[in-house]
């Protein structure tokens, strides 16, 4: 089978032809597979004339195989010829199906039926047979091997349906079915129309090809399942289905199938077809038999039917039935769910009540549970009322009910049999059939020539009956008279019972032969199925005939079966499933609390090499819990790990212990399992903690079936994780359900079996090994009558609360020594009453319990019987009505007595005792005074809680509580009565009765140990926390052990006789005896595995020197796992073969599985040589020819084991490792001394090329070797890049190199620290955690020919519970200039203590604090580490900014050893600047937080550079992706990183990966491409900085995308969260964020003219820090000059009027008079004057105006404009938009915004009244009309819309033609666009002169002539031009008002400007407005460096610069006299 590529389409397609010019290629291909065949040169042409065809209908989409037979029947469908079709498929028979049967292939076919339709008709059409099947099963059966017994069908629900099955059976193997169609067909036909039948038959005779060909004809489905029509279809069905199988094995004779089996049978009708089958030994003596015995099943069916008894039921009778979900009555009755004998009783009881002739008998025993009834409908209906009375309703709970008192679980329904078939009903219809069969013409007994096993007895018929006797009437009487016994028929009790049972059935008989079989190791084949759905369970069809063997299962005696081995000490361990996986015999001490809450306890049965679980049910605080289990860790032993029990029904306690257990876990203690009772989690939650917790096993304890299936599903759904199934049943101890021990695990051990990663373990009622011991083999099941069911574990509890380890009180050991116990089949008596010393009660979960009955646990029993079993609201009434009893009871006899007694001794209520009384009851009950101790410390808070309410209640005078002294209890009463007497007479206040029940309850308060009220709460005083006092009698009243409640099983209690052995001799005890039973049973002998030479055979080759066996897996079939290193080991000899076998290897405490095994995996391409001796072994690499690891022996018992690394260096890597093999714990313990310095060495090596260890500190720096950044590296960093990110190539054609260079610079400096000696840690567990790279701010990206430096040093070293990071940051340095730098974290597992080498240096995000108050100071103040370098200056209303840095050093992982905080202070100025003021200095110790930071982040703010966005959104489309190369090896030499797991797949197996990795580098550098790709046009230069965390592992060939969301801005910089997941899973496998720079940016600021009302209100609406900016200007200025900016804008009023009444009116007025202008006098001479001139000092209000409104008048136009500007900057820069560094200008008035927004420096509120004073000196020193026209204004100019003739020469020219011409003013003022845009200013006059000037030369035809003439004339005023201008002046208007200007062609008139800006007419104002700025602008606050090469002034178009050249040229473009001094001074 080839490939080729493929559009998606289908195609035919014509492949060059072969050599054999005979023959040709012809080809079907399907999307990209395409299927080849070769075919004569004439058959090829004819089938390529039919493809065509066949194209242009085929549009399906199918498998290449779905593709070829569509083809083969499109030829059928076209009539082909036999020759091209034969042709086409002889190829199809090579080429596709070669030596497999069709039926092989077919199995996942969705149109396999189509398939094998098409594919035996072909056959018929070509004339061709099938080729036989080379059936693996009966080609090489051997009898002893392989037991075949071949059932067939009968009568059952498929009876409906058998017409049609038929049908569909014909229609696919027509061809071979034609000869036994054709052969019944007629005797069906003439039987059906006899006279005797035809009545019955008449219209619906059997007339069998049309029933077969037409569905119409078949008559309705309710007449075929009759008997009459059903058994011989039945039957001939189950015929048909053998003559196919056997033609398919052998078309000329049967003889091949039939010899292969052991025998043949029948469910009930089938032993008629298997004994006809039986005699055949050729096909034409099977059609033969064939005819017979359709004659005989078509007799039998008709007679039956017809013989049914008569049995009239009414319509409500069938619809009752039916409603019922019974099924319409019939005469057979199907009846799930009871056991022979409880059926029988009930058929003997109703056939009481019936005539013999409708008696009721069992006709069927299917299974044990599943039985069939035959009888009359009306009887069977009988029956089912009957069942109705005794059953359980559908879905009825019964879990609280006990097993034996529970009703049935029955399922009964009518099957569609028409007769009462297996009864005695049908002995008339028998007879008359056998009349019809006489014995002369009948076959005989002795016929048979294989067995056909009897259905009643299961014997061979041939021993059964006389070889003469007449087989028909034997048939007849089996299937009309006598019960069937299924499973005897199935031979499943003999002593070699079939292997494989092949079912030849319609029917669902595989369900009843599965629960039949199941676990005897029998394969059950359904021949008659295509494709089962599980063919583990299952086979079909397709097994029968695959040349593959069919293995029948193991049993489950085989296969779960327990063995003995050799222990260390050579004592034997018995070794079961659950055993290898606890590495512990199968003995579990059960979780129990109390008595496994202790964590001694636990340590001693772990140190006695048990398994035991820590019950965690005892613990209820995380505190509590984890120094039990600290302690308990530090006392097992190595290699063992914990498992602890929880309580799924404590949601409280679940939510702390399972994120405790994960955390413990991640610390390294040895948590292994987790056990879960009292219910069982949902699939969710289990799936959480396997996948998060780290545990390896987890164990379920289901208390019914319903949850066992619940587990079930769990194991399902986890297949390769370890989940145990602890089984107790109602019989244990303690909490129990009432469930029976072993009918659950009989209905569920099968569907447990099939899950292999489900362990079962069996607990409750044990404690012997004698009674174990058939558990563990299995033979408990035998006497159920099921095959054998061996256990995995066992689990025992209550003996062990006696040992003496327990802390189960003495007394109370010696009252579970007195209990008797009962028999498993007597427990159920504990419910109503003591049973063998033991008694159920409900627990206060609601649940029973199982209890010693004491006289307290009985008295529990009758409250719960008596009081707790009545509503919640009936109780305290019962409860006062017996009151005195219960009282007598409670103090007599339980162990939480009345607590109400008064001095005298006599029992009262809480009310009725004085607070003395109380307090002194108190310490008589919690107190144990003969052992002075509180029973808990709670108890004694207790005791001061109440105290203390007694004297605040009843005490008159102070009184200090620390005098309270309880260190003697016994004397305490008298200090209350000392301090308060009147406590000892009064009685307790109302409230204080409730505080003190309350405080009873209080959380956290261990439960009190009395009983305070009979209230509504007497259910929790009384039941809850009862357990604890079977450890502690010493504080029960009187030491009376009878009151405890005492956990104990009522069938184990037996077992516990002595309370002087210790946990290791009861668990030795019982070992030794399941070992000795074992040693006495049958020899012992490892589990049936594949012999070693069948497995080298093959999977394996070995080949032999004279020196070596060289092994190699074979590359076609690898050899399993298991077997390989099970071979390996048998190769090897001493401690090499330890080293292999061990499943564990323990480092230190720490455990893991041995990565030798993995190491040694088989693989291709490598090879095993192993010395003849068998003393070492050595992997090698077979293409090299070179070791990778050797492993060998090395002193006493220990084993070398050398790793070899070759690539990217000059001499091999080795690494070494040693090992000891531990018998006790079966692991290898490694060798630790000096392991992780060779570790470091072997890296050193690969990474540094050095053969040592780094002599630096980590506190030290590293310097790095100066190094060129060469082309070759530019080159090898894309060619690594380019075919995983193809489009990113825009980086290769620049010299500037990815970010990622900064790392290789850096390599060597950044892992160097890494090989210091103090640094503690296994580099081989070495993660790689992040990478940041982040260029310095200004500074040019590396590129190819830099030569950069670079130097490291550690910023920290910690230490977390799962491991230590290590940061290390590197500098590079470009010229001595730093110009990047690279942050890498590094994480090594494991678990450290080693805090003295742990520290952090942390630089501390900058802290703004606004001091706005004197109590803000003085708290600053007060502060130690706050120091002022002035501490008299004030701090008030300034803002200060704390830079600080941080060293830490940790003591452990709370608390640090010290914690250094250092920086200094600064002052923030108006515009941004900074000073420093002071410096903080704080070190503290043994501390646990920071308190500066803590300080100053609670009163200042963090500032923060990133501003996220609103709306993150992606970028561009948002993701890529991209596929890994896959192999690592060239980024590993371009990186440098050679770390073996990269490229080296044993070093990657050893570290326990799924294989080589790819570099987290590579990685990020492919994320890094992608971002580029996305958010920065490919421009590498762009990324300013990259950061990546590695989160999750990476392989290579894996599919990544890589997703970039814009989340934020930093100072004009995209700030990106960049992730890349796994394509399929969607898993996160790296995280990180990247900024990137905008192209080059310019910010421009417009100027006048560009205002509009409600300019900026938008963003003032939207933006909270525009809003304030504009808010903070608007109030400044209403309060200096009287007028809101904000309502100028929003209203633009045409008059504002400002009144100066008042003090604040007068401020105003004063400071308009401030603003003055100088003012030139007649003679020559200037003065300053108002420039409001018309204000006095008297003045009482003065008005603006503008016709236009206020906002187009220069004084208010101009501030508007600059502060939306500034407000929009300012919002822009809150939201990080603006770049740093970008240049900016200014239009006209736009250099103020501009300058005050980026160079700020003029506080902002003095800019606004510097831009006030500019526009009321422009608007107001103009003279102005009485109208308030100036006269002047501006227009914007295009020479480019004049012509292509007119340019800026010829405006220039023709503008100083009108102004020389008209005497007025008319200037060029602005240059805006050349060519496109100029602004002139001037009188109104000139403007409209030139836009008519203009006008007319870009209309005129003589434009162009006009233009060239003025070009070209020497002076200008003499040409045609100025002729025009002179017409113009003539004919012009006398204009003054600009608003009467309008457009022209080349002209815009700038509306609402009256002023002539920047033209000379304004001169005069300059020096002015120059001494007015310098009055201002002090030069300290011009931060020139915000204005050299950024800001372009107008003046000059240039970046501004303050060099002697730039300031020369400024001075001579203005004319100013101060920019040529400066100049001068330059």
């Amino acid at each position: 089978m080839a490939s080729t590529p493929s559009s998606g389409s289908y195609d035919l397609a014509i492949v060059t032809p072969t050599e054999d010019h005979s023959l040709r290629s012809f080809s079907l291909s399907q999307g990209n597979v395409q299927q080849t065949f070769l075919v004569s040169t004439q058959d090829g042409a004819f089938l390529d004339q039919q493809k065509a065809s066949f194209l242009q209908s085929y549009s399906k989409d199918q498998s290449i195989l779905g593709l070829v037979f569509e083809f083969l029947q499109f030829l059928l469908d076209e009539a082909c010829p036999p020759a091209p079709l034969g042709a086409f498929l002889g190829a199809i028979e090579s080429q596709c199906v070669r030596d497999a049967n069709i039926h092989d292939l077919i199995v996942s076919e969705p149109e396999a039926k189509n398939i094998i339709r098409t594919y035996y008709r072909a056959h018929a059409v070509a004339g061709l047979n099938p080729r036989p099947a080379p059936s693996g099963l009966f080609s090489t059966v051997n009898i002893e091997a392989h037991r075949i017994l071949m059932a067939f069908g009968g009568q059952g629900s498929t009876n409906l349906v058998c017409v049609d099955e038929l049908a569909d059976l014909y229609s696919l193997y027509q061809p071979l079915l034609e000869p036994l169609i054709a052969s019944v067909a007629p005797a069906l036909a003439s039987l059906s129309r006899e006279p005797s039948t035809l009545q019955h038959y008449l219209g619906r005779e059997i007339d069998l090809y049309s029933w077969l060909t037409i569905p119409e004809s078949r008559p309705d489905r309710a007449f075929t399942a009759t008997a009459a029509v059903s058994f011989p279809i039945i039957g001939l069905l189950d015929m048909a289905h053998y003559y196919v199988l056997g033609k398919l094995l052998d078309s000329d004779s049967p003889k091949r199938l039939r010899s292969a089996l052991q025998g043949l049978t029948g469910h009930s009708q089938g032993i008629i077809v298997a004994a006809a089958v039986a005699q055949a030994d050729t096909w034409a003596s099977f059609l033969a038999q064939a005819q017979w015995a359709i004659r005989l099943l078509f007799w039998m069916g008709y007679e039956c039917h017809t013989a049914a008894p008569a049995s009239p039921l009414s319509s409500a009778a069938i619809r009752d039935s039916i409603e019922h979900g019974e099924g319409s009555p019939s005469w057979l009755l199907s009846v799930r769910g009871l056991r022979s004998p409880a059926l029988d009783a009930l058929i003997t009881d109703c056939n009481r009540r019936l005539p013999e002739s409708e008696h009721l008998s069992i006709g069927l025993i299917n299974t044990e549970r599943n039985i069939v009834v035959a009888g009359s409908p009306r009887s069977l209906r009988g029956l089912c009322l009957r069942l109705r009375e005794i059953e359980a309703d559908d879905g009825q709970d019964q879990s609280r009910v006990p097993f034996r008192q529970r009703k049935p679980v029955v399922h009964h329904t009518f099957l569609p049999v028409s007769a009462p078939f297996h009864s005695s009903h049908l002995r008339a219809a028998a007879d008359r059939v056998k009349e019809r069969f006489p014995d002369a013409s009948s076959p005989q007994v002795g016929d048979l020539l294989t067995a056909v096993y009897h259905t009643r007895t299961g014997q061979d018929m041939r021993e059964m009956f006389s070889p003469s006797n007449n087989l028909i009437h034997s048939l007849v009487e089996a299937v009309a008279c006598e019960t069937v016994d299924w499973p005897a028929t199935l031979q499943v009790s003999r002593s070699k019972p079939p292997s494989h049972i092949v079912l030849l059935s319609s029917s669902r008989l595989s369900d009843l032969v599965s629960e039949i079989v199941d676990g005897r190791g029998v394969r059950i084949i359904a021949g008659t199925v295509l494709a089962p759905t599980d063919p583990a369970v299952l086979g079909g069809k397709a097994e029968l005939l695959t040349t593959k063997p069919s293995q029948a299962p193991t049993p489950w005696a085989e296969l779960f079966k327990a063995r003995l081995v050799a222990g260390p000490d050579g004592r034997p361990i018995l070794e079961t499933r659950l055993s290898q996986l606890l590495q512990a015999p199968p003995i579990i001490t059960a979780g129990m609390t109390p008595t496994t809450v202790h964590w001694d306890f636990v340590a001693a049965v772990m140190q006695a090499g048990y398994h035991v679980e820590l019950a965690g049910g005892g613990y209820f605080d995380a505190a509590g819990m984890t120094t039990a289990i600290e302690k308990l860790a530090a006392h097992v032993p190595p290699g063992r790990g914990i498992t602890c029990n929880l309580i799924y029904a404590s949601p409280h306690s679940i939510a702390f212990q399972i994120p405790l257990i994960r955390s413990m876990i991640q610390r390294g203690i040895p948590i292994d399992g987790l056990t879960i009772g009292a219910g069982v989690p949902s699939q969710d939650v289990v799936n959480e903690w396997i996948q998060t917790l780290g545990i390896k096993h987890l164990s379920l304890k289901p208390g019914s079936i319903a949850a066992i299936y619940e587990v079930i599903e769990i194991a399902k759904k986890h297949p390769t994780f370890p989940i145990i199934l602890q089984w107790t049943g109602g019989r244990g101890g303690g909490h129990h359900s009432c469930e029976d021990f072993h009918e659950p695990l009989l209905q569920t051990y099968r569907d447990i079996r099939r899950c292999s990663n489900l362990y079962l373990v069996v607990g409750s009622g044990f404690g012997q090994a004698d009674q174990m011991h058939p558990y563990i083999t299995g033979e408990w099941s035998l006497s159920f009558g099921r095959p054998v069911m061996p256990c995995d574990g066992i689990l025992i509890g209550s003996r062990m609360m006696v040992a003496r380890e327990a802390h189960t009180s003495p007394q109370a050991k010696e009252l579970i020594l007195a209990a008797a116990g009962v028999a498993d089949s007597e427990w159920e008596q504990s419910f109503k009453k003591p049973t063998g010393g033991v008694l159920t009660v409900q627990s206060e979960m609601g649940q029973p319990i199982h209890k010693l009955a004491t006289r307290g646990v009985r008295l529990w029993h009758e409250m719960d019987k008596t009081i707790f079993s009545l509503p919640r609201d009936k109780r305290v009434a019962a409860l006062n009505a017996r009151k005195a009893e219960i009282i007598r009871r409670l103090s007599a006899d339980f162990a939480k007595p009345w607590f109400g007694y008064n001095a005298a001794g006599d029992a009262v209520d809480l009310e009725d005792m004085t607070y003395t009384e109380v307090i002194a009851r108190l310490i008589r009950l919690v107190y144990v005074s003969h052992q002075h101790r509180w029973i808990d410390p709670s108890y004694r808070q207790l005791v001061l809680d109440f105290t203390y309410r007694t004297l605040e209640r009843v005490s008159n005078a102070d009184y200090a509580t620390d005098k309270l002294d309880l260190s003697q209890p016994e004397q305490f009463v008298e200090q209350v009565q000392q301090l308060c007497p009147a406590a000892t007479t009064r009685r307790l206040h109302p409230d204080d009765v409730r505080f003190f029940l309350t405080i009873c309850k209080q959380r956290g308060r261990k439960p009190v140990n009395f009983i305070p009220a009979l209230d509504e709460d007497f259910e929790y005083w009384f039941k809850k926390d009862s357990l604890w006092q079977s450890e502690d009698v010493d504080s029960i009243i009187d030491q009376d052990a009878d009151r405890v409640c005492i956990l104990q099983g009522p069938v184990a209690v037996q077992y516990s006789r002595r309370a002087d052995q210790s946990a290791r001799e009861i668990l030795d005890e019982i070992h030794h005896g399941l070992a000795n039973h074992f040693e006495e049973g049958p020899s012992q002998s490892d589990r049936p595995s594949l012999a070693i030479s069948e497995m080298v055979s093959a999977r394996v080759t070995v080949t032999e020197s004279n020196t070596h066996r060289i092994i190699r897996p074979t590359s076609e079939s690898l050899p399993s796992v298991e077997d390989w290193q099970a071979f390996l080991a048998s190769q090897v000899t001493g401690s090499v073969r330890s080293a292999i076998m061990a499943e564990e290897v323990l480092r230190g405490s720490q455990r893991q599985a041995n990565p030798l095994r993995r190491v040694l995996e088989p693989r291709t391409g490598q090879s095993i040589q192993i010395p003849l001796d068998g003393r070492d072994l050595r992997l090698v690499e077979d293409a090299k020819n070179r070791p990778l690891v050797h492993i060998k022996p090395s002193g006493d018992q220990e084993v070398a084991v050398d790793f070899y690394y070759y690539d990217f260096v000059e001499t091999p890597g080795n690494l070494r490792f040693t090992y000891k093999f531990d018998s006790k714990s079966l692991s290898l313990v490694e060798n630790l001394d000096g392991r992780d310095d060779r570790v470091k060495l072997f890296y050193a090596h690969l990474w540094l090329g050095r053969a040592d260890l780094s002599y630096h500190r980590l506190s030290e720096v590293f310097e790095g070797e100066e190094i060129t950044l060469s082309s070759d590296l530019h080159r090898h960093l894309h060619n690594a890049l380019r075919h995983t990110v193809p489009d990113a190539t825009a980086s290769a054609t620049t010299n500037t190199l990815p970010l990622e260079a900064a790392i290789i610079a850096a390599w060597k400096p950044l892992m160097e620290p890494l090989f210091v000696a103090e640094l503690q840690g296994d580099l081989l567990r070495l993660v790689h955690l992040s990478n940041s790279i982040r260029y310095t701010p200004g500074a040019a990206p590396l590129e190819v020919n830099d030569v950069v430096a670079t130097k490291s040093q550690v910023r920290a070293v910690t230490i977390k519970e799962t491991g230590k990071t290590i940061s290390v940051e590197a500098q590079i340095f470009r010229s001595k200039t730093l110009v990047a730098t690279v942050t890498s974290e590094f994480f090594i597992k494991g678990s450290f203590s080693d805090y003295e080498t742990t520290f952090s240096h942390q630089d501390e995000a900058a802290i703004e604090l606004k001091v706005q108050s004197a109590i803000d100071e003085a708290l600053l103040r007060d502060r130690e580490w706050f120091l002022l370098d002035d501490p008299t200056q004030s701090l008030i209303d300034k803002t200060l900014v704390f830079r600080l840095h941080t060293v830490t050093r940790w003591k452990d992982q709370s608390t640090f050893t010290s914690l250094k905080t250092t920086g200094s202070i600064y002052t923030k100025h108006w515009n941004g600047t900074e000073q420093k003021v002071g410096t903080v200095a704080s070190e503290v110790v043994e501390c646990h937080g920071n308190p500066v930071i803590d300080f100053l982040q609670r009163k200042g703010t963090v500032v923060q550079e990133k501003v996220p966005l609103k709306h993150p959104g992606l970028i561009d489309n948002g993701s890529r992706t991209i596929r890994l190369p896959l192999d690592n090896a060239l980024y590993s030499s371009v990186s440098k990183d050679y770390n073996p797991i990269h490229t080296s797949s044993v070093f990657a197996r050893f570290a326990d990966l799924p294989g080589t990795i790819t570099h987290g580098m590579y990685t990020a550098a492919v994320s890094r491409a992608v971002t580029e790709c996305l958010a920065a046009d490919g421009e590498t230069g762009r990324l300013r900085s990259f950061s990546a965390s590695f989160v999750g592992m990476v392989l290579p060939g894996d599919q990544l995308t890589v997703r970039i969301r814009h989340e934020a801005m930093c100072h004009g910089r995209m700030v990106l969260s960049v992730a890349a997941y796994r394509e399929g899973t969607d898993e996160k496998v790296l995280q990180g964020e990247a900024e990137v720079e905008q192209r080059t940016s310019a910010y421009l600021f417009t100027g006048q003219g560009s205002q509009a009302q409600n300019m900026g209100m938008q963003l003032y609406d939207s933006s909270a820090v525009a809003r304030s900016v504009w808010d903070e200007v608007d109030r400044r200025l209403l309060d200096q000059y009287g007028w809101s900016i904000l309502n100028v804008v929003r209203a633009n009023p045409k008059q504002i009027t400002i009144h100066f009444r008042g003090a604040r009116g007068r401020r105003i007025r004063d400071n308009y008079l401030a603003m003055r202008t100088e003012t030139r006098m007649p003679d020559g001479s200037t003065r300053l004057e108002p420039i409001l001139r018309d204000l006095t000092a008297k003045s009482e209000s003065y008005t603006f105006f503008d016709s236009r409104g206020l906002l187009y008048a220069t004084q208010f136009a101009q501030p508007a404009i600059l502060l939306m500007e500034k407000a929009a900057f300012e919002d822009m820069k809150a939201n990080g938009l603006i770049q740093e560094g970008a240049a900016f200008a200014g239009h006209s008035l736009g250099e103020y915004g501009v300058l005050a927004s980026l160079v700020d420096f003029l506080p902002f509120e003095m800019m606004m009244s510097v831009v006030f004073y500019r526009g009321l000196v422009m608007q107001f020193t103009m003279e102005r009309d009485s109208n308030g026209h100036t006269g002047f204004s501006m227009v914007a100019v295009s020479p480019k819309r004049v012509g292509k003739y007119f340019d800026e020469a010829m405006l220039r020219i023709v503008v100083d033609l009108i102004h020389r011409q008209s005497g007025k003013l008319l200037e060029i003022v602005n240059f805006n666009v050349e060519a496109e845009q100029y602004v002139c200013a001037g009188h109104v006059r000139n403007i409209y002169i030139l836009s008519g000037i203009l006008d007319l030369l870009s209309r005129s035809a003589t434009g162009p002539q006009l233009v060239a003439s003025l070009r070209s004339a020497s002076d200008p005023a003499i040409t045609d031009v100025a002729k025009e201008i002179a017409v113009y002046l003539e004919k012009a208007p006398q204009l003054n008002n600009p608003t009467e200007l309008k457009r022209g062609r080349a002209t815009i008139p700038l509306q609402g400007i009256d002023v002539p800006f920047h033209s000379s007419h304004l001169r005069s104002g300059v020096s002015v407005y120059r001494r007015f700025l310098e009055e201002r602008i002090q030069a300290e606050n011009v931060q020139v460096d915000r204005l050299v090469g950024k800001f372009i002034p107008n003046v000059m178009g240039k970046p501004f610069a303050i060099d002697r050249s730039y300031l020369e040229e400024a001075a001579a473009v203005t004319g100013s006299s101060v920019l040529r001094e400066l100049a001068l001074a330059a």
